[in-house]
């Protein structure tokens, strides 16, 4: 007997939280996610690159810019992403202000973050060194805390 989809979703929330995407095609400076109505916890924040980036120098940073009380870094300027290709993923940091870790092969065992980390409402921002051409999907996987809240693509 086949689950239905929605089963399937249901557990998969249960077990990795609210699953939310969207796409940075070409890499630029800009919001990738809204955080709306309250607070979440933010279990995973993941990169993959869907077009080849292009060979010129380019650094990442993901930054978290509250709606009341300032930004933080989740994330410092990553190593130079020059020319990674299609399948590269960028995972985050085991503490907040560590850099995006980059698996060697397309598999990588997931230990953190384990607790995750409480945003309010406000903006999860790509903050690139130079605009290139290519695209990475960003997917971020959270748990609402307030009966309100949510996160979507920006």
């Amino acid at each position: 007997m086949t689950a239905n989809l929605s089963l399937r979703r249901a557990v998969g929330q249960i077990y990795q939280g609210v699953k939310v995407e969207t796409t940075t095609n070409p890499i630029a400076d800009g919001d990738l996610f809204n955080i709306v109505g309250g607070r979440v916890l933010l279990l995973d924040l993941m990169g993959l690159v869907t077009v080849d980036l292009e060979v010129a120098a380019c650094t990442l940073e993901l930054d978290f810019d509250a709606d009341f009380g300032g930004d933080v870094a989740l994330t410092v300027a990553s190593a130079d992403f020059t020319g990674d290709l299609a399948g590269t993923m960028y995972l985050m940091p085991a503490a907040i202000g560590g850099a995006l870790t980059v698996p060697a092969g397309g598999a990588y065992l997931r230990l953190f973050p384990t607790l995750g980390v409480v945003l309010s409402a406000g903006h999860i921002e790509l903050d690139a060194s130079a605009a290139i051409t290519g695209g990475i999907k960003w997917t971020a996987w959270y748990i609402p805390l307030d009966d309100e809240a949510y996160m979507e693509a920006a």
